[in-house]
Parts: structure tokens; sequence; C-alpha cells
């Protein structure tokens, strides 16, 4: 999927223009020659491929006629060749203007569909359950030095050897956990399931068994052991609605007010007037939906354990004094129902390392790369080698030792082994995204396509819409020889008024006809539930606001029955046909004009450039599609 984010009017009208052309797009053939234009030949499977693509995307429409295709793909063909010739394929705003199309084309080529229905399907299956674990944290930087990080996996592994000999968890984690929140929870997270936590420790604690603690594991945060208490199917969302007080508050208060909901007050009502949570409280205590580990684990144990409808007794979080009443649960969907999304969210998450490493492991195998490890071996931060010496050749493509320092920069993240692991499969990705025409027909066909519809958009703006909006002259003299298409059938001035009601209509009726003006209409007669439309203007014999069978003459007409509605007509008076003004004509007039002038260029340019159709290939077709 493209996702733009600019946008102006010339723009938008721009890439729409783009998406409409894509019925032209082609891939090369070494086949038969059905027509040539100039130097250029369409083999017969090249058309065949574009007219059936075409006629794939018409829905509820004749299919295209083949030879006016044929004709239609001519002229395309024309219209580029003239703009090439222009030069129009060469300034500086059209290649930039296609290389941000083509940095958005390219990354959907760029992913492993395999792997992302994998991902989205193991992300499913994690969100139909929900694990409770406990953690203990030694915090290591991502960029750490093996000494400190031998200290970090020492210190984790002995903390878990104690819990292993009988410690309890809690104890072990205050003694041993640098997660700030271990002294309130004792390492205990709650429930949670998937995209809640970082896609590591999301895995580990899925992976491990209820009762069982994980072996060290490491995250950006450092290394890790997780011991899993609880692991039970998912109740999906819910929605609730609470009352909220200070922790400070007395719990007289918040148990006076249990009191009155007991009694049968309205929750909503005490919500405004009590509660502290001013985002809820104007909707009644009503909060958005969500799912397990998204809020503390104290305020969900209690919400996802009660019924529809039914209320908490009040409970302390660090937050303050609660109530809670559940609105409504939330089954979760099915898979069928959550793909699409599941597919774009593992894309965007820590998951979409995998899909990189994956593509990195294919190119490893189709590239044919070289290291020069005597270089490699020099790459430390007091001995950096010459920066323009060769460090990585990937199929003849040279990589300076510059480009590595240049990385280094902005990404010096890790130790220096790392980053450069992580620099090489970036060189990887970086050629395949250069060369991928080359390697992806389809991706090449997909370029080719915005490049000629950005390439048509230009000449037609130049040859067609520029001109019809400043040749004054030009449009004038077509209109004058034109003056017979540009005519006004016969009109009326006037107001129509429907409604879904007749008796309310004859209402009406009786109303006007005592001689009351038309614009109370709709102040007199909406007291009640019929719905009155009242619009005044001219309106031409074919309006399709009109009675079919509208009678033109003056005054107050009759009811008509209409569509489904009600229908009356008071005539101002009738306007007789006559030929519209310029102004008038103006929408319909530019765009004939601005058809005109496009037959006249294509008349020109099939003049300058040969055209040889093959008929015996067009009559094959002819006789497989227009059958």
């Amino acid at each position: 999927m493209i996702v733009f984010k600019e946008f102006d009017s010339l723009l938008f009208l721009k890439r729409l223009f783009l998406w409409m052309l894509i019925g032209f797009s082609q891939l090369n053939f070494a086949q038969k020659t059905l027509v040539t234009i100039g130097n250029e030949k369409i083999s017969v499977d090249e058309f065949k491929q574009v007219y059936q693509k075409n006629n794939e995307i018409i829905v509820n429409q004749p299919k295209q006629d083949l030879a006016n295709y044929l004709d239609l793909l001519i002229n395309f063909k024309l219209k580029l060749m003239d703009a090439r010739k222009m030069g129009l394929d060469t300034p500086k705003t059209y290649q930039s203007e296609l290389l941000k199309y083509r940095a958005q084309l390219v990354e959907p080529f760029l992913k492993d569909d395999q792997t992302v229905a994998s991902l989205a399907k193991e992300a499913y299956s994690r969100l139909e359950r929900d694990v409770n674990a406990s953690h203990i944290l030694i915090q290591l930087a991502a960029n750490a030095n093996p000494t400190d990080t031998l200290a970090a996996y020492t210190k984790i592994l002995e903390a878990r050897e104690k819990i292993s000999n009988g410690a309890p968890f809690e104890v072990v984690a205050k003694a041993y956990s640098q997660d700030p929140s271990v002294l309130e929870n004792g390492g205990d997270l709650g429930y949670f399931t998937a995209f809640n936590m970082v896609y590591p420790f999301e895995t580990a604690c899925y992976n491990t068994k209820v009762g069982e603690i994980s072996q060290p594991f490491r995250t950006q945060f450092g290394y890790h052991i997780a011991k899993v208490n609880d692991n039970k199917p998912s109740k999906g969302e819910i929605e609730v609605a609470h009352i909220m007080l200070h922790a400070s508050e007395d719990v007289s208060k918040i148990e006076e007010i249990y009191q009155k909901l007991q009694n049968g007050a309205s929750f909503e009502t005490l919500a405004k007037e009590f509660s502290i949570d001013k985002n809820s409280a104007v909707n009644g205590g009503k909060m958005a939906k969500f799912r397990a580990g998204r809020l503390v684990k104290e305020f969900e144990d209690v919400a996802f354990n009660l019924q529809e409808g039914a209320l908490s007794k009040p409970f302390k979080t660090v937050y303050g004094w609660h109530i809670v009443k559940l609105i409504k649960n939330y089954p979760l969907p099915t898979y069928q129902e959550m793909e699409a999304a599941l597919k774009m969210k593992v894309q965007s998450d820590q998951r979409s390392e995998i899909i990189t490493k994956n593509l990195v492991k294919k190119l490893k195998t189709s590239y044919k790369f070289t290291e020069n490890l005597d270089v490699k071996s020099k790459l430390n931060e007091i001995n950096l080698p010459n920066a323009d010496e060769t460090l990585i050749i990937i199929n003849q493509h040279s990589i300076k030792v510059k480009q590595f320092q240049d990385y280094l920069k902005v990404h010096s993240t890790k130790n220096l082994a790392d980053n450069y692991n992580d620099f090489f499969d970036y060189q990887l990705i970086e050629y395949h995204k250069e060369n991928l025409e080359k390697e992806n027909p389809a991706f090449a066909a997909v370029m080719k396509e915005y490049q000629e519809g950005l390439l048509l958009f230009e000449i037609l703006q130049r040859k067609i819409w520029e001109p019809s909006e400043k040749d004054t002259l030009g449009l004038k003299i077509y209109y004058q020889h034109h003056l017979e298409d540009y005519q006004w059938s016969k009109r009326l001035d006037g107001t129509v008024i429907s409604s879904n009601d007749e008796e309310t209509l004859k209402a009406v009726l009786h109303y006007l006809n005592e001689g009351n003006s038309i614009e109370n209409i709709k102040k007199v007669f909406t007291k009640n539930t019929a719905i009155i439309d009242v619009k005044s203007g001219i309106f031409e014999q074919e309006s399709l606001l009109l009675p079919k069978s509208f009678d033109f003459s003056k005054g107050i007409s009759k009811i008509y029955h209409d569509n489904g509605k009600v229908k009356l007509v008071v005539v101002k008076t009738i306007l007789e046909p006559s030929t519209k003004t310029i102004e008038e004509a103006k929408g319909q007039l530019l765009n004939d004009y601005q058809q005109y002038l496009d037959q006249q260029w294509i008349a020109e340019l099939r003049k300058s450039i040969q055209v040889h159709i093959n008929k015996k290939e067009l009559n094959n077709l002819l006789n497989k599609y227009q059958q």
C-alpha cells in the first residue's frame, strides 16, 4: 500500500492520474510484434497482458473494445515519444519526483510475504492467550563492551540459580532486579499479550511453561529472566466505566459512593460529580476499550473478573481509589478479520527485524560478495584504515571505509563488530534496492507505469490543460463554431418541495394556495417527524429534482409521486430553450476544447511518427477476444 504524506490539489491530481494509467503497464516480451510505433515495438503478448489487465479492473461496465483499446495504447505511446523528444523526462523536478515515488514503491518489494504471514499468525495465536509473568532485569547498554556484558550475564545467572535453589522469586527480584518498579511489584508484570512487550521479551514468556523460569535472554534494556505465573485464554477487550478518588482520600468517602450505587444511584451522575479522572468523568466514567497489559495490574485484575453490568467493590491502586463497572466484553475477532491489521503491525515493530534478516539471508545466497579482511581487521576505534580503501565488494560494486565511518556517525549504538555486521547487511539491502528493476520484473513494471504516467501528466499539462485555460481566443472560436452543443433545454425558475409524507405535503399545498410564503414552509412544517426539503432555483427539463411527468406551467403544481417521495413544484417563470453563454457553458466547453486539442495533437503525431499494425496478428486477437 502507498501512503502519501504531503498534499496539495496538483499533487493529488498527479497521483490520481498515475493510478488511472496503470491499465497501460507492460513488460518486455521477445515475441511476435503486433504494432510498431516509430522504433518501438509492442509484442502480441505484451498487448494481451495490458488488455486483460484493463478489463479485469472494469466493474459493471462493458469490456473495452480490443481495436479501440489498441488505438488508445498507440496514442499513449505517441504522446510519450513526444514528451521524451521535448526532454520532459530530464528536468531535476521530474527525476526528483520519480525518486520519491520509487522510495515509496520499493518497500513492499523488500518484504517476504511468507515471513510476514507467519509472524502475523504467530501474533494472533499469542493474542488468543494472556500471560502473567514476573521478571528480573540486569540493565546493559546496547553498545556495552565485552567485560560489562559478561558481568551482567553472570549476575542474571546468579539470580536464576538462587531461585532454582528455592529462594522466592520476589525476594531475589528485589535484591537483584534493576527494573525501577521492582520495589513496588516484586517483578510481577501482571497479564499481557502480543504487542504489549518488546518482541524478545514476549517470545521468552510465551515459550516458557507456567511455573518455570526462562533461560537468560537479552533485549534492548539488558538481560532478563522471566517466570511465567499463568497463561490463560484471552478475554479480548473490555469497556468499563470507573469512579476514581485521590489515594489520600479516607476510605469512607469511596465507600459512601459505593453505598449510593448499591441504593440505585446513577453511576454516570456520580462519576461526573466525584471522579477525579476528568477525561472519563465527562463521559460518565466511561473509558476507552482495552485488553490485558494496558493498565496497572490491580485495576485489570478487578475489571477482567466482572460480569457485564456488574460493579466492583472499592479498591486501591497507585493512582487512587476506584469503583469499576463493566459495560461490555469484546471477544477477540477472528484471524481473517484481523489479518490485514496484524500484517501491518508485525512490519512496524521489532518483528520487522526478522523480516529484514530473512531478506539479508536470501541476498547472501544470490549475490557475490567479498570482504577485505585485512582492512576489516583494522576497524577499531584507535587505528581506522584509510577512508578510500575498499572494505566490501558486492557484485563488483565497491564500498569504501569512508561509508562505514559515515554509518558509524549515525548508527554507533553497539560494539564495533556488531556495527560492522549491521553495516554489511544495510549495504546488501541498499544494493538490492538500487538494482530492483533488474532483479524483479514486477517492480520494473510498476516503476515503468509510474515513470510513463508521470511523463504523460507533464506533457498533457503543457499541450492540453494549460493551453485550454490560457487560450481564451481559441476557446471562444471553438464555442462559436459549436453553438449547437451548448443549448439550454426548456427550464423553469421556481421551487421544488418534496417530503416523505403525503399528508404533510397536502397541508403544504393548502398552505401555499392560501397565499402563504414559501420561505416559511420549513419553519411551519418541521414540527412532526415528516422530512420537508425545499430547493429553489432554475431547473432544466431533465433535472432529477423535477417529477418525471412534470407538466411545465406557471403556478403551483399538483402533488406528484416520484421515486418514493411526494413532490410539488411552484413555478414563477417558464424559460424557453436558448443558447448558453460562454460562461454558462464553461465546464462542458473546457472539456470539449481539451478533447479537440488532444485530437489535433494526435493527428499531428500520427503524421510525423509511422505506425504499422500487424493485421494478421490483430485479426487473431479479434477472433479470440471479440467473439
